[in-house]
Protein backbone atom coordinates (compact mmCIF):
# COMPACT_ATOMS: atom_id res chain seq x y z
CA UNK A 1 0.00 0.00 0.00
CA UNK A 2 2.46 2.40 1.11
CA UNK A 3 4.24 1.88 -2.47
CA UNK A 4 0.92 2.65 -4.39
CA UNK A 5 0.43 5.46 -2.93
CA UNK A 6 4.70 6.43 -3.83
CA UNK A 7 3.06 6.01 -6.83
CA UNK A 8 0.14 7.77 -7.36
CA UNK A 9 2.17 10.66 -5.43
CA UNK A 10 5.07 10.95 -7.85
CA UNK A 11 2.32 10.93 -10.76
CA UNK A 12 0.23 13.78 -9.30
CA UNK A 13 3.86 15.61 -8.64
CA UNK A 14 4.04 15.38 -12.22
CA UNK A 15 1.22 16.39 -13.63
CA UNK A 16 1.19 19.71 -11.45
CA UNK A 17 2.99 22.95 -12.48
CA UNK A 18 6.25 25.06 -11.10
CA UNK A 19 3.93 27.45 -9.50
CA UNK A 20 1.77 24.94 -7.45
CA UNK A 21 4.34 22.78 -6.73
CA UNK A 22 6.37 26.15 -4.81
CA UNK A 23 3.06 26.77 -3.06
CA UNK A 24 3.49 23.35 -1.79
CA UNK A 25 6.21 22.82 -0.78
CA UNK A 26 6.18 26.11 1.09
CA UNK A 27 3.32 24.81 2.95
CA UNK A 28 5.67 22.10 3.57
CA UNK A 29 8.96 24.28 5.39
CA UNK A 30 6.52 26.85 7.01
CA UNK A 31 4.71 24.04 8.59
CA UNK A 32 0.94 24.44 7.08
CA UNK A 33 1.37 20.68 5.76
CA UNK A 34 1.71 18.67 9.15
CA UNK A 35 -0.11 16.03 8.55
CA UNK A 36 2.65 12.99 9.26
CA UNK A 37 1.58 10.88 6.67
CA UNK A 38 2.21 13.46 4.57
CA UNK A 39 5.09 14.83 5.77
CA UNK A 40 6.75 11.23 5.40
CA UNK A 41 5.84 10.75 2.03
CA UNK A 42 6.62 14.29 0.52
CA UNK A 43 10.52 13.63 2.66
CA UNK A 44 11.62 10.58 0.22
CA UNK A 45 14.30 11.23 -1.96
CA UNK A 46 12.75 10.91 -4.80
CA UNK A 47 9.98 13.11 -3.97
CA UNK A 48 12.28 15.98 -1.99
CA UNK A 49 13.93 16.29 -5.63
CA UNK A 50 11.30 18.44 -6.98
CA UNK A 51 11.23 20.15 -3.36
CA UNK A 52 14.97 21.34 -4.12
CA UNK A 53 14.43 24.18 -6.15
CA UNK A 54 11.18 25.30 -4.44
CA UNK A 55 13.62 25.12 -1.23
CA UNK A 56 16.70 27.04 -2.71
CA UNK A 57 14.10 29.52 -3.73
CA UNK A 58 12.60 29.65 -0.70
CA UNK A 59 15.32 29.10 2.33
CA UNK A 60 18.46 30.06 0.04
CA UNK A 61 21.10 27.23 -0.16
CA UNK A 62 21.57 23.40 0.40
CA UNK A 63 24.16 21.62 2.81
CA UNK A 64 27.68 21.21 0.73
CA UNK A 65 29.26 18.05 2.38
CA UNK A 66 32.42 17.79 3.45
CA UNK A 67 35.58 17.44 2.07
CA UNK A 68 38.61 14.99 2.85
CA UNK A 69 42.09 14.20 1.83
CA UNK A 70 42.45 10.49 1.39
CA UNK A 71 45.75 9.54 2.85
CA UNK A 72 46.28 5.76 2.66
CA UNK A 73 47.34 5.50 -1.21
CA UNK A 74 45.59 5.91 -5.25
CA UNK A 75 41.95 6.16 -3.91
CA UNK A 76 41.11 3.77 -6.77
CA UNK A 77 43.52 0.84 -4.95
CA UNK A 78 43.09 1.36 -1.21
CA UNK A 79 39.48 3.18 -0.60
CA UNK A 80 36.84 0.72 0.38
CA UNK A 81 33.86 1.18 -2.36
CA UNK A 82 32.61 -1.63 -1.31
CA UNK A 83 31.02 -0.24 2.31
CA UNK A 84 28.91 2.10 0.61
CA UNK A 85 26.94 -0.95 -1.65
CA UNK A 86 23.30 -1.58 0.83
CA UNK A 87 24.38 -5.42 1.25
CA UNK A 88 27.45 -4.49 2.90
CA UNK A 89 27.27 -4.73 7.07
CA UNK A 90 29.89 -2.02 7.52
CA UNK A 91 28.26 0.92 6.23
CA UNK A 92 29.87 4.04 7.61
CA UNK A 93 27.77 6.97 8.75
CA UNK A 94 28.27 8.77 5.73
CA UNK A 95 27.70 9.11 1.64
CA UNK A 96 30.67 9.28 -0.68
CA UNK A 97 29.30 11.52 -3.28
CA UNK A 98 32.39 11.74 -5.26
CA UNK A 99 36.01 11.04 -5.67
CA UNK A 100 39.13 12.76 -7.08
CA UNK A 101 41.50 10.52 -8.52
CA UNK A 102 43.96 13.09 -9.42
CA UNK A 103 44.11 15.01 -6.42
CA UNK A 104 42.88 11.78 -3.76
CA UNK A 105 39.96 14.55 -2.64
CA UNK A 106 37.10 12.73 -1.40
CA UNK A 107 33.35 14.18 -1.27
CA UNK A 108 30.84 12.54 1.35
CA UNK A 109 28.06 13.38 3.21
CA UNK A 110 26.65 12.67 6.26
CA UNK A 111 23.56 9.86 6.42
CA UNK A 112 22.15 12.62 8.97
CA UNK A 113 22.48 15.59 6.87
CA UNK A 114 20.13 18.30 7.52
CA UNK A 115 20.19 19.11 3.77
CA UNK A 116 19.64 22.69 4.00
CA UNK A 117 22.00 25.29 5.18
CA UNK A 118 21.43 29.36 5.74
CA UNK A 119 24.75 30.37 4.59
CA UNK A 120 25.40 29.16 0.58
CA UNK A 121 28.27 26.36 0.38
CA UNK A 122 28.33 26.05 3.77
CA UNK A 123 28.14 22.47 5.59
CA UNK A 124 25.72 21.54 8.03
CA UNK A 125 26.76 20.44 11.69
CA UNK A 126 26.30 16.33 10.64
CA UNK A 127 28.34 16.61 7.72
CA UNK A 128 31.09 19.05 9.71
CA UNK A 129 31.26 16.06 12.32
CA UNK A 130 31.79 13.15 9.87
CA UNK A 131 35.45 13.15 9.95
CA UNK A 132 35.16 10.80 12.66
CA UNK A 133 34.01 8.34 10.34
CA UNK A 134 35.98 9.07 7.93
CA UNK A 135 39.06 7.92 9.96
CA UNK A 136 37.90 4.65 11.06
CA UNK A 137 37.20 3.92 7.39
CA UNK A 138 40.79 5.19 6.64
CA UNK A 139 42.02 3.60 9.26
CA UNK A 140 40.46 0.15 8.84
CA UNK A 141 41.93 0.91 5.18
CA UNK A 142 45.44 0.79 6.25
CA UNK A 143 45.69 -2.19 8.20
CA UNK A 144 46.38 -5.66 7.06
CA UNK A 145 43.43 -7.72 5.46
CA UNK A 146 43.77 -10.26 8.68
CA UNK A 147 40.86 -11.97 9.59
CA UNK A 148 38.20 -8.96 8.54
CA UNK A 149 35.32 -9.66 5.77
CA UNK A 150 35.67 -9.38 2.17
CA UNK A 151 32.58 -6.36 2.04
CA UNK A 152 35.73 -4.12 4.35
CA UNK A 153 38.06 -4.54 2.42
CA UNK A 154 39.60 -2.18 -0.74
CA UNK A 155 41.57 -3.31 -3.70
CA UNK A 156 44.94 -3.54 -2.36
CA UNK A 157 43.98 -5.74 0.89
CA UNK A 158 41.87 -7.68 -1.53
CA UNK A 159 44.93 -8.14 -3.79
CA UNK A 160 47.40 -8.85 -0.69
CA UNK A 161 44.20 -11.77 0.44
CA UNK A 162 44.40 -13.22 -2.85
CA UNK A 163 48.20 -13.48 -2.90
CA UNK A 164 48.67 -15.01 0.63
CA UNK A 165 45.80 -17.55 0.03
CA UNK A 166 47.75 -18.48 -3.10
CA UNK A 167 50.65 -19.09 -1.77
CA UNK A 168 49.03 -20.87 1.11
CA UNK A 169 47.51 -23.47 -1.61
CA UNK A 170 50.41 -24.02 -3.50
CA UNK A 171 51.97 -24.79 -0.21
CA UNK A 172 49.15 -27.36 0.89
CA UNK A 173 49.67 -28.64 -2.66
CA UNK A 174 53.16 -29.20 -2.62
CA UNK A 175 52.74 -30.61 0.84
CA UNK A 176 50.45 -32.57 -0.68
CA UNK A 177 52.31 -33.99 -3.26
CA UNK A 178 55.57 -33.96 -0.98
CA UNK A 179 53.22 -37.08 1.02
CA UNK A 180 52.61 -38.57 -2.02
CA UNK A 181 56.22 -38.68 -3.15
CA UNK A 182 57.29 -39.20 0.55
CA UNK A 183 54.72 -42.40 0.84
CA UNK A 184 55.40 -43.53 -2.45
CA UNK A 185 59.32 -43.31 -1.93
CA UNK A 186 58.68 -44.91 1.37
CA UNK A 187 56.89 -48.08 0.06
CA UNK A 188 59.53 -48.26 -2.79
CA UNK A 189 62.69 -48.94 -0.14
CA UNK A 190 60.26 -50.99 2.32
CA UNK A 191 59.78 -53.68 -0.94
CA UNK A 192 63.87 -53.37 -1.45
CA UNK A 193 63.98 -53.65 2.18
CA UNK A 194 61.66 -56.83 2.13
CA UNK A 195 63.88 -58.30 -1.27
CA UNK A 196 67.13 -57.83 0.50
CA UNK A 197 65.89 -59.57 4.14
CA UNK A 198 64.18 -62.50 2.23
CA UNK A 199 67.46 -62.76 0.72
CA UNK A 200 70.17 -62.88 3.35
CA UNK A 201 67.67 -64.96 5.28
CA UNK A 202 67.18 -67.88 2.62
CA UNK A 203 71.01 -67.97 2.14
CA UNK A 204 74.43 -68.02 3.88
CA UNK A 205 76.54 -64.99 2.81
CA UNK A 206 80.03 -65.59 2.64
CA UNK A 207 81.54 -62.56 4.57
CA UNK A 208 77.99 -61.42 5.49
CA UNK A 209 79.35 -58.91 8.14
CA UNK A 210 82.24 -57.69 6.04
CA UNK A 211 79.69 -56.97 3.60
CA UNK A 212 77.56 -54.87 5.26
CA UNK A 213 80.37 -53.02 6.75
CA UNK A 214 81.41 -52.49 3.49
CA UNK A 215 78.34 -51.06 2.63
CA UNK A 216 77.71 -48.49 5.17
CA UNK A 217 81.35 -47.28 4.75
CA UNK A 218 80.29 -46.65 0.77
CA UNK A 219 77.22 -45.25 1.38
CA UNK A 220 75.53 -48.17 -0.90
CA UNK A 221 72.27 -48.26 -1.46
CA UNK A 222 69.34 -51.00 -0.57
CA UNK A 223 69.66 -52.28 -4.13
CA UNK A 224 73.41 -52.47 -4.22
CA UNK A 225 73.45 -54.05 -1.17
CA UNK A 226 71.06 -56.77 -2.67
CA UNK A 227 72.99 -57.16 -5.86
CA UNK A 228 76.53 -57.34 -3.81
CA UNK A 229 74.89 -60.16 -1.45
CA UNK A 230 73.89 -61.93 -4.56
CA UNK A 231 77.18 -62.09 -6.51
CA UNK A 232 78.63 -62.65 -3.05
CA UNK A 233 76.12 -65.97 -3.06
CA UNK A 234 77.21 -67.15 -6.10
CA UNK A 235 81.28 -66.33 -5.42
CA UNK A 236 81.48 -63.41 -7.76
CA UNK A 237 82.23 -60.94 -5.03
CA UNK A 238 84.46 -61.58 -1.86
CA UNK A 239 84.37 -58.53 0.53
CA UNK A 240 88.35 -58.10 1.74
CA UNK A 241 88.40 -55.59 4.15
CA UNK A 242 89.08 -57.94 6.98
CA UNK A 243 89.49 -56.63 10.78
CA UNK A 244 91.99 -56.98 13.32
CA UNK A 245 90.31 -60.07 14.52
CA UNK A 246 89.26 -61.39 10.83
CA UNK A 247 93.61 -62.09 10.38
CA UNK A 248 94.36 -62.52 14.06
CA UNK A 249 91.89 -65.58 13.67
CA UNK A 250 93.17 -66.94 10.35
CA UNK A 251 96.74 -67.06 11.42
CA UNK A 252 95.61 -68.82 14.70
CA UNK A 253 93.40 -71.60 12.35
CA UNK A 254 97.03 -71.70 10.05
CA UNK A 255 98.68 -71.99 12.99
CA UNK A 256 96.67 -74.73 14.45
CA UNK A 257 95.11 -75.97 11.66
CA UNK A 258 97.57 -75.93 8.61
CA UNK A 259 97.22 -74.87 5.48
CA UNK A 260 94.34 -77.48 4.52
CA UNK A 261 91.90 -75.70 7.88
CA UNK A 262 92.59 -72.33 6.72
CA UNK A 263 91.71 -72.92 3.11
CA UNK A 264 88.24 -74.89 3.91
CA UNK A 265 87.28 -71.44 6.27
CA UNK A 266 88.32 -69.36 3.88
CA UNK A 267 85.75 -71.14 1.38
CA UNK A 268 83.18 -71.39 4.08
CA UNK A 269 81.01 -68.36 5.04
CA UNK A 270 82.97 -66.80 7.49
CA UNK A 271 85.25 -66.63 4.91
CA UNK A 272 88.69 -65.91 6.94
CA UNK A 273 91.56 -64.35 5.00
CA UNK A 274 93.93 -66.71 2.86
CA UNK A 275 97.15 -67.99 3.42
CA UNK A 276 98.97 -65.69 0.90
CA UNK A 277 96.64 -62.34 2.20
CA UNK A 278 97.92 -63.01 6.00
CA UNK A 279 101.82 -63.92 4.80
CA UNK A 280 102.79 -60.14 5.29
CA UNK A 281 101.34 -59.95 8.60
CA UNK A 282 102.47 -63.20 9.52
CA UNK A 283 105.84 -62.22 8.74
CA UNK A 284 105.54 -58.74 10.53
CA UNK A 285 103.92 -59.96 13.69
CA UNK A 286 106.13 -63.38 13.81
CA UNK A 287 109.42 -63.29 16.10
CA UNK A 288 112.43 -64.90 14.93
CA UNK A 289 113.54 -68.25 16.88
CA UNK A 290 117.17 -68.23 17.41
CA UNK A 291 119.06 -71.19 15.75
CA UNK A 292 122.29 -71.90 17.03
CA UNK A 293 124.01 -68.82 18.19
CA UNK A 294 122.71 -65.55 19.67
CA UNK A 295 122.51 -63.83 16.81
CA UNK A 296 122.46 -59.58 16.90
CA UNK A 297 119.92 -59.63 13.60
CA UNK A 298 117.33 -61.73 15.49
CA UNK A 299 117.37 -59.73 18.52
CA UNK A 300 117.46 -56.02 16.12
CA UNK A 301 114.59 -57.44 14.38
CA UNK A 302 112.14 -58.20 17.41
CA UNK A 303 112.85 -55.04 18.55
CA UNK A 304 111.83 -53.46 15.32
CA UNK A 305 108.56 -55.57 15.13
CA UNK A 306 107.62 -55.24 18.89
CA UNK A 307 108.74 -51.43 19.53
CA UNK A 308 108.39 -49.66 16.22
CA UNK A 309 104.83 -48.38 16.69
CA UNK A 310 105.09 -47.74 20.67
CA UNK A 311 104.89 -44.40 21.33
CA UNK A 312 107.09 -41.66 23.32
CA UNK A 313 105.80 -40.49 26.73
CA UNK A 314 104.25 -36.80 26.78
CA UNK A 315 107.18 -36.30 29.66
CA UNK A 316 110.06 -37.83 26.85
CA UNK A 317 112.24 -41.58 27.14
CA UNK A 318 111.22 -43.68 30.10
CA UNK A 319 113.34 -46.25 31.42
CA UNK A 320 113.00 -49.97 31.07
CA UNK A 321 114.26 -53.29 32.54
CA UNK A 322 115.75 -56.49 30.71
CA UNK A 323 114.52 -59.69 32.58
CA UNK A 324 115.68 -63.50 31.24
CA UNK A 325 114.61 -66.65 32.17
CA UNK A 326 113.53 -70.17 31.08
CA UNK A 327 110.19 -71.66 29.85
CA UNK A 328 109.18 -74.92 29.30
CA UNK A 329 108.52 -76.33 25.89
CA UNK A 330 107.34 -79.60 24.07
CA UNK A 331 111.17 -80.62 23.37
CA UNK A 332 110.74 -80.94 19.64
CA UNK A 333 112.22 -79.96 16.19
CA UNK A 334 110.38 -77.66 13.73
CA UNK A 335 110.87 -76.31 10.37
CA UNK A 336 111.23 -72.61 9.91
CA UNK A 337 110.30 -71.92 6.09
CA UNK A 338 110.90 -68.19 6.16
CA UNK A 339 115.05 -69.40 6.29
CA UNK A 340 115.16 -72.96 5.41
CA UNK A 341 116.56 -73.94 8.82
CA UNK A 342 115.78 -76.92 11.40
CA UNK A 343 115.23 -74.90 14.72
CA UNK A 344 114.47 -76.40 18.37
CA UNK A 345 117.90 -77.72 19.05
CA UNK A 346 120.20 -76.02 21.79
CA UNK A 347 122.88 -73.71 21.46
CA UNK A 348 125.62 -75.61 21.44
CA UNK A 349 124.49 -77.41 18.14
CA UNK A 350 126.78 -74.47 16.35
CA UNK A 351 129.58 -76.25 17.30
CA UNK A 352 129.15 -79.99 16.27
CA UNK A 353 126.94 -78.77 13.08
CA UNK A 354 128.08 -77.01 9.79
CA UNK A 355 124.53 -75.54 8.71
CA UNK A 356 121.19 -75.33 9.91
CA UNK A 357 119.40 -74.94 6.60
CA UNK A 358 117.59 -77.78 5.57
CA UNK A 359 119.15 -77.20 1.38
CA UNK A 360 117.66 -79.63 -1.38
CA UNK A 361 118.53 -82.47 0.45
CA UNK A 362 118.20 -84.75 3.55
CA UNK A 363 121.98 -84.51 4.57
CA UNK A 364 121.16 -81.73 7.38
CA UNK A 365 118.37 -84.21 8.93
CA UNK A 366 120.78 -87.20 9.06
CA UNK A 367 123.86 -85.20 10.55
CA UNK A 368 121.01 -83.49 13.01
CA UNK A 369 120.19 -87.00 13.71
CA UNK A 370 123.79 -88.15 14.22
CA UNK A 371 124.57 -85.98 16.18
CA UNK A 372 121.43 -86.48 18.65
CA UNK A 373 122.31 -89.74 19.23
CA UNK A 374 125.31 -89.45 20.05
CA UNK A 375 124.70 -87.16 22.61
CA UNK A 376 126.64 -84.17 21.53
CA UNK A 377 123.84 -82.14 20.49
CA UNK A 378 120.05 -81.67 22.48
CA UNK A 379 116.85 -80.54 21.71
CA UNK A 380 115.43 -77.93 24.09
CA UNK A 381 113.62 -78.56 26.36
CA UNK A 382 113.18 -75.10 27.63
CA UNK A 383 113.33 -72.18 25.96
CA UNK A 384 116.00 -69.04 27.11
CA UNK A 385 113.31 -65.72 26.84
CA UNK A 386 114.61 -62.05 27.66
CA UNK A 387 111.85 -59.50 27.21
CA UNK A 388 112.23 -55.99 28.40
CA UNK A 389 109.30 -53.87 30.10
CA UNK A 390 108.71 -49.64 29.75
CA UNK A 391 108.42 -48.19 33.03
CA UNK A 392 105.31 -45.91 31.70
CA UNK A 393 101.15 -45.70 32.24
CA UNK A 394 100.88 -47.49 29.08
CA UNK A 395 102.09 -50.54 27.01
CA UNK A 396 104.08 -51.20 30.08
CA UNK A 397 104.21 -54.90 29.22
CA UNK A 398 107.55 -57.23 28.92
CA UNK A 399 107.79 -58.04 25.37
CA UNK A 400 110.31 -60.52 24.50
CA UNK A 401 113.12 -59.56 22.26
CA UNK A 402 115.06 -63.19 22.15
CA UNK A 403 113.48 -67.08 21.88
CA UNK A 404 116.24 -69.32 22.21
CA UNK A 405 116.17 -72.98 22.66
CA UNK A 406 118.19 -74.59 25.66
CA UNK A 407 119.21 -77.47 27.32
CA UNK A 408 120.83 -75.47 30.06
CA UNK A 409 124.08 -76.79 30.30
CA UNK A 410 125.62 -73.77 29.22
CA UNK A 411 128.42 -71.64 31.19
CA UNK A 412 127.97 -68.32 33.14
CA UNK A 413 130.20 -67.12 30.46
CA UNK A 414 128.07 -67.85 27.69
CA UNK A 415 124.91 -66.46 29.13
CA UNK A 416 126.99 -63.07 30.33
CA UNK A 417 127.63 -62.94 26.41
CA UNK A 418 123.81 -63.08 26.00
CA UNK A 419 123.00 -60.74 27.92
CA UNK A 420 125.50 -57.99 26.79
CA UNK A 421 124.28 -58.71 22.97
CA UNK A 422 121.15 -57.90 24.40
CA UNK A 423 122.09 -54.71 25.98
CA UNK A 424 124.23 -53.81 23.09
CA UNK A 425 120.77 -54.40 20.44
CA UNK A 426 118.74 -52.23 22.75
CA UNK A 427 121.42 -49.17 22.21
CA UNK A 428 122.11 -49.97 18.33
CA UNK A 429 118.20 -50.24 17.41
CA UNK A 430 116.95 -46.97 16.38
CA UNK A 431 113.69 -48.50 17.63
CA UNK A 432 114.69 -49.09 21.51
CA UNK A 433 117.10 -46.44 23.20
CA UNK A 434 117.52 -43.60 20.93
CA UNK A 435 113.87 -43.59 20.86
CA UNK A 436 112.12 -45.03 23.70
CA UNK A 437 114.48 -44.46 26.52
CA UNK A 438 117.57 -46.28 28.47
CA UNK A 439 117.75 -49.77 30.14
CA UNK A 440 117.99 -48.88 33.95
CA UNK A 441 118.02 -52.42 35.33
CA UNK A 442 117.94 -55.97 34.85
CA UNK A 443 116.41 -58.73 36.87
CA UNK A 444 118.53 -62.17 35.87
CA UNK A 445 120.12 -64.54 37.37
CA UNK A 446 123.88 -64.17 39.17
CA UNK A 447 127.15 -64.66 37.65
CA UNK A 448 126.31 -63.39 34.04
CA UNK A 449 124.12 -60.36 36.49
CA UNK A 450 127.55 -59.40 37.94
CA UNK A 451 129.79 -59.64 34.95
CA UNK A 452 127.76 -57.03 33.44
CA UNK A 453 125.86 -54.90 36.24
CA UNK A 454 128.54 -55.03 38.74
CA UNK A 455 131.58 -53.19 36.99
CA UNK A 456 131.55 -49.50 38.17
CA UNK A 457 131.23 -48.36 41.53
CA UNK A 458 128.19 -45.54 41.69
CA UNK A 459 129.20 -42.00 43.05
CA UNK A 460 127.19 -41.41 46.10
CA UNK A 461 126.17 -37.52 44.72
CA UNK A 462 123.56 -38.22 42.18
CA UNK A 463 119.85 -39.64 43.08
CA UNK A 464 118.61 -41.82 43.77
CA UNK A 465 122.18 -42.66 45.62
CA UNK A 466 122.46 -39.94 47.42
CA UNK A 467 119.52 -40.74 48.99
CA UNK A 468 119.52 -44.14 49.67
CA UNK A 469 123.37 -45.10 49.10
CA UNK A 470 123.99 -44.97 53.19
CA UNK A 471 121.17 -48.22 53.70
CA UNK A 472 122.79 -51.20 54.96
CA UNK A 473 123.15 -53.83 51.98
CA UNK A 474 122.77 -50.90 49.15
CA UNK A 475 125.11 -52.15 46.17
CA UNK A 476 126.43 -49.25 44.71
CA UNK A 477 128.07 -51.04 41.94
CA UNK A 478 126.14 -50.54 38.73
CA UNK A 479 127.07 -51.54 34.85
CA UNK A 480 127.70 -48.96 31.56
CA UNK A 481 124.71 -46.85 31.49
CA UNK A 482 124.33 -47.01 34.26
CA UNK A 483 122.85 -50.15 34.40
CA UNK A 484 121.96 -51.81 37.81
CA UNK A 485 121.64 -55.91 38.81
CA UNK A 486 118.07 -57.58 39.73
CA UNK A 487 119.79 -57.88 43.41
CA UNK A 488 119.85 -54.40 43.36
CA UNK A 489 118.07 -52.32 46.03
CA UNK A 490 117.80 -49.26 43.43
CA UNK A 491 115.87 -51.45 40.64
CA UNK A 492 112.52 -50.74 43.01
CA UNK A 493 113.16 -47.27 42.87
CA UNK A 494 114.04 -47.14 39.24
Amino acid sequence: MPGLVKSCALDALYMLDMGTIQGLGLWIITGLVNDAKTVSLLSDPQIRVFLIPIVDVTLGARCSGAYFRWNVGPIFKTYPFIVHDTSSNHQPRYTLLSADFVTSIIHVQSIECAAFVSLPGSSCDACRTVDSAVAVVEKSAQQSFGKKSIDRLNHAQLEAKLSALSRQLKAEQIKKNNHWTSLKAARKREAAFTELFDLLSAHNVPGLPRLLSTAKNEGWGTQKTTQKSQLAIEGKYHARNYTEFDRDLAILMYELGGGATLYALNKAPVMLPSRFTIADERRTQNLRITVGDVKMIDILENIEILFRDAVVSETGPVLHTISQDEISGDGRLCYLEETDEIAGLCEHATSKLKTFQMGSDLTCIEEVVTAIRAGDIHVGKEYSVAAISRHAPTDYGAKPILILPTCKKGSWRSAAEILQKLVQAWKLSPHGEAKLGKLTGGRTRPGKCDVTCHTFRESPTPFPFAAAGHFTGADLFVGAGPIAGGGCFFVCIF
